[in-house]
């Protein structure tokens, strides 16, 4: 506070003028209280953000790599490129198809999203193998047929371990009456919660391999997942990617994808 302000501010609060000075003392109680909540309201939502940036890095890649048209094909080439640059910590390529998943005994379905995995790989992209509560991830690389889901989704379907879910494609079946959605089964091996609504309510993992097959897919993938050694250097790292690998592909990293929590 300057010389100015200070001799006007005692100035107005000397006791001679009553009515003046209690005016001038609430209008500064005003300023103080105002500036104070101002700062509190700040650092509770940097607070904020920063949790939620967190759990969202926690649970998804920090930099996603996919074709800008067409199939993925030759994506163990375009990963080997991606591993080569600096700060990046690990890749893996992925299938994401969206489904809606049933159970036995339950009448209603959830919608969801299976993404297909490396279970080796996915220990270097995301932390879902540590968030498990119930299951193990070592049972999950073994069992082929194996699927991890969310706790939301996993109690809105009323499943537990052992129990078999029934996902429902619209990547179906082309036949003379048109095409016909595809099912599938596969058995829960594993239940996460990362603290994130929309994976815990939404994301079903199973092996990659598996997914091609049950689905009649070929040798492709929808992306590469990459995991960096600091996401803040996504923006950096995102541009060496699409040098490297030309102007057929696009990679958008975290905060591309999340706007709406960052804007």
């Amino acid at each position: 506070m300057n010389t100015l302000t200070k001799w006007l501010v005692l100035r107005g609060l000397k006791p001679k003028k009553g009515y003046l000075s209690f005016a001038l003392f609430i209008a500064v109680l005003g300023v103080i209280v105002g500036v104070a909540a101002l700062i509190i309201v700040n650092a509770v939502m940097t607070g904020f953000q920063d949790a939620i940036k967190e759990r969202l890095l926690s649970s998804n890649a920090d930099i996603i790599v996919m074709k800008r048209s067409g199939a993925f094909y030759q994506y163990d080439y375009a990963e080997r490129k991606i591993r080569k640059l600096p700060h990046v910590k690990g890749t893996e390529p992925f299938i994401y198809i969206p489904v809606m998943a049933t159970s036995t005994g339950f009448s209603s379905a959830s919608s969801a999203s299976l993404r297909g995995c490396d279970p080796d790989k996915e220990l270097e992209v995301t932390d879902i193998p540590k968030k498990l509560l119930i299951g193990d991830w070592q049972l999950f690389k073994n069992a082929k047929d194996g699927v991890v889901i969310g706790r939301i989704l996993a109690d809105n379907l009323g499943v537990t371990i052992g129990d078999m879910i029934t996902l429902l494609s619209p990547m179906g079946r082309k036949t003379p009456f048109g095409i016909i959605p595809r099912s599938v089964t596969f058995r829960v091996v594993g239940i996460f919660e990362v603290g994130m609504y929309q994976f815990d309510s939404g994301l079903i993992l199973a092996h990659i391999d598996e997914v091609r097959k049950k689905f009649g897919l070929g040798d492709i993938v929808t992306g590469i997942m990459v995991r960096l050694d600091d996401p803040e250097n996504a923006k950096l790292v995102e541009g060496k990617i699409e040098e490297v690998l030309g102007k057929d592909f696009i990679a958008q990293d975290w905060i591309s994808l999340n706007k709406s929590l960052f804007s």
